[in-house]
């Protein structure tokens, strides 16, 4: 109850921040009011991140000068993390917004993902142009790079941020039809046993399984597509304590299967509000040539276009 108080707190804190930040008369602000404003972040054209309400005029520069081309926030210690736009080299940036400093943490190629751990204590970075790509996690204690050293696709956090999934390209016999015939198993780097890697699931010949999301810190969702025949697409649990398998529903395994999403959201990356009420999007705009916001209302099925930007993502605590 105690962490739980200290976490409202800071979030309060780090709010509070942002608004004195845009400008905005915090006098009499609650933390209930800045709830209720159901506040969002996204890139704007210029490659600046802005924070704005859903429900009045809010729409302000969090951080600007950079070009950013993908990022994330860190709510346990109020901080962001965002890959710059660039050709091939692009710099990993970390940022205060209590100080307003930056400070560059690497400087990677092609880099196109980025994500804190739950816990606040690493980041890890996905990079590649394609279908197959690479990992590696900054560890903020140790100031330094944990490199995976294999081809990966996709990753989740744990809960508790101490054991990343991710999918392992792999060499298979007979060969498979996809990437050099090869095939993707899932496994998981736990950060909390000296960097252990262990495999939860083999791909084959006839299939690859990948993780889709941490049902809870020892259960992970794994999505299985079969190169032939009529089921393609299956659902497991793992259990990364005891190393067992159980098959899974859908609805299980995708958190966000009962919201009957159109393809216009689940074809592109979305978020959905801590309220599970409203989803946000980015799709192109031809008449502008410009990427833009969208917003799905779940209840009315409905969509409206927010503004132009792109990667919008709802501010959690």
């Amino acid at each position: 109850m105690v962490a739980l108080k200290k976490h409202i707190v800071l979030l309060f804190i780090f709010l509070i921040t942002i608004f004195t930040f845009m400008g905005c008369s915090i006098e009499n602000l609650t933390f209930k009011d800045i709830k209720d404003k159901e506040l969002f972040s996204y890139i704007d054209t210029n490659g600046n991140i802005k924070i704005k309400s859903r429900k009045d005029k809010i729409d302000e520069t969090l951080i600007s000068g950079d070009n950013v081309y993908e990022y994330d926030f860190n709510l346990n210690d109020y901080l962001a993390a965002y890959i710059t736009k660039g050709n091939e080299k692009r710099s990993i940036v970390i940022y205060d917004p209590k100080t307003k400093s930056k400070n560059i943490i690497g400087t990677l190629n092609s880099p196109r993902s980025i994500k804190w751990s739950p816990d606040g204590k690493y980041i890890a970075v996905d990079s590649g142009t394609g279908s197959v790509g690479t990992i590696q996690i900054y560890d903020m204690k140790n100031k330094g790079w944990i490199n995976i050293s294999k081809s990966t696709y996709n990753y989740a956090w744990s809960p508790e941020g101490n054991a990343l999934a991710f999918g392992v390209w792999e060499n298979t016999n007979p060969p498979t039809p996809i990437e050099d015939g090869r095939t993707i198993s899932t496994a998981v780097i736990f950060l909390n046993q000296k960097n252990t890697i262990k495999t939860i699931m083999k791909g084959s010949s006839n299939f690859y399984i990948y993780p889709v999301r941490w049902i809870d810190n020892n259960t992970i969702a794994l999505s299985r597509f079969n190169y032939a025949g009529e089921s393609k697409e299956s659902y497991f649990k793992a259990n990364t304590s005891d190393g067992s398998i159980k098959e899974a529903k859908k609805s299980e395994a995708i958190i966000d299967e009962s919201l009957k999403l159109p393809e216009e959201v689940t074809n592109v990356l979305y978020d959905i509000s801590p309220d599970g009420k409203y989803v946000l999007y980015t799709c192109y705009d031809d008449k502008a040539k410009a990427q833009k916001v969208m917003l799905w209302d779940v209840a009315n099925r409905k969509k409206t276009e927010v503004c132009q930007g792109e990667d919008p993502k709802w501010i959690k605590n």
